[in-house]
């Protein structure tokens, strides 16, 4: 992992320096999306939604990642894909997914289509086929609502995540059908057109299977935190 993190930072800077020199250059971007400190049923951690991608106005690689790091231990995934315009503001990826947290780890093909649905509701769905034959369904929808569309500097940005897996899997607390929802609801005041701090709440619930696991550890099947964080890019 570290190769690919080297590999993808000397692109970002090869892929600026390259852009000046061709019709179709080749251009790449870091984006945080979500950077944050999250406070919650008295514990505090950190969390992130990080995308960075190098390539031309077609096909790019994407090497992106989200998750949480609280009680001294992280939880989260990884993608690394090749994805492919196929439709105005609309990409098509295939490639790795890994998932981590908890001491156990999954790695899976997975296909994925990336885009902006009319209303500018940004969309992520992936489907991932791992070990062991265990299959996941996830996705992402975020929408922003302007307060003045003149001086675009208050942002509400509503955001929904979900994970429907396709059988149970008792030794990770994994349950068949519907697992879990995010629901986030975060206020960005935007300094800079790429740097915005933020404020916002978080609810995570479980269902299913996967409540009932929760439950029979003794874990709470239902969370919601308090963020504060950052979103910037470059």
């Amino acid at each position: 992992m570290k190769n690919i993190l080297f590999m993808i930072v000397v692109a970002l800077y090869c892929g600026q320096a390259w852009s000046m020199t061709e019709d179709n250059p080749l251009t790449a971007m870091a984006l945080f999306d979500q950077f944050e400190y999250t406070a919650g049923d008295g514990e505090s951690g950190a969390a992130w939604d990080m995308n960075m991608w190098v390539g031309k106005d077609i096909d790019k690689f994407r090497l992106l990642t989200d998750g949480e790091y609280r009680d001294s231990s992280a939880d989260g995934f990884f993608r690394l894909l090749y994805s492919r315009s196929i439709l105005p503001f609309w990409d098509l990826a295939g490639g790795w997914r890994r998932e981590f947290g908890g001491g156990d780890q999954w790695d899976a093909a997975t296909v994925e289509i990336l885009g902006t649905m009319p209303h500018n509701v940004s969309t992520e769905a992936t489907l991932s086929i791992g070990e062991h034959g265990q299959t996941l369904l996830w996705g992402r929808f975020e929408y922003g609502v302007n307060f003045n569309a003149r001086s675009p500097r208050w942002l509400l940005s509503p955001e929904l995540e979900f994970n429907v897996y396709g059988k149970d899997e008792a030794t990770t607390g994994i349950g068949r059908g519907l697992s879990d929802i995010d629901l986030g609801l975060r206020m960005h005041r935007q300094i800079r057109p790429n740097f915005s701090p933020y404020i916002g709440i978080n609810w995570h619930q479980q269902f299913g299977a996967t409540a009932d696991f929760s439950r029979a550890r003794g874990q709470d099947t239902s969370e919601l935190r308090w963020v504060i964080g950052l979103q910037f890019w470059f």
